[in-house]
């Protein structure tokens, strides 16, 4: 809360500066605006056909931070793997992400391959097509673990037998060092522009 929410607060005694209601475009479907006093709900996307995210409230993160988000990603994809592209696209277009910050703990590889159990983790890529990101209000996207899932996603559609779990280890096959710069260049410009 800002300084000046704050002294509002206290002196005025005008409680939170979180808008108290939503006024709704006439023309808008309601599953692509986040509705305030709804928990959970599922948002459509933008730009992306049939995708779809699942949130508690609409302070932990909007569609449109994550529709930028997917988009850097597929122009990243493209230069890095231009013969893949169609599958990327697709995958995109047909997806659901749940944001919360529950804590979830699950056995898994590490980014090199390294089996571990019962570890914490911040995402998780569940079938091909959906995933869950731990997300807090206030947290930008470049420091969640989105892009990572996505790098998933992506290469479980590909191969629709996995999204290739143990990462640049040898147990499966698919992920390779140009997945992990994917990840890392496009967090930095996301992380540049606040996203």
């Amino acid at each position: 809360m800002g300084r000046l929410c704050l002294l509002a607060t206290l002196l005025v005694g005008l409680g939170s500066c979180r808008p108290k209601w939503v006024a709704y475009p006439q023309d808008q479907n309601p599953i692509e605006v986040c509705a305030p006093f709804k928990s959970p709900q599922m948002i459509k996307i933008p730009h992306f056909e049939r995708s779809y995210m699942i949130v508690l409230d609409c302070f932990t993160v909007d569609r449109e931070r994550i529709s930028i988000a997917m988009s850097f990603f597929l122009e990243e994809w493209r230069k890095n793997f231009p013969g893949s592209v169609d599958i990327a696209e697709t995958a995109l277009n047909d997806i659901v992400i749940e944001f919360d910050d529950t804590e979830k703990r699950t056995s898994g590889y590490t980014n090199d391959g390294e089996y571990i159990r019962n570890a914490v983790v911040s995402g998780l890529t569940y079938t091909r097509g959906m995933a869950w990101v731990k997300t807090s209000p206030g947290d930008r996207i470049c420091q969640t673990s989105f892009i990572h899932e996505l790098v998933h996603l992506v290469l479980w559609y590909k191969s629709d037998i996995h999204g290739d779990p143990d990462h640049e280890g040898d147990a499966y096959d698919g992920w390779s060092y140009r997945h992990t710069g994917i990840i890392d260049s496009v967090n930095r410009r996301l992380c540049e522009l606040g996203v």
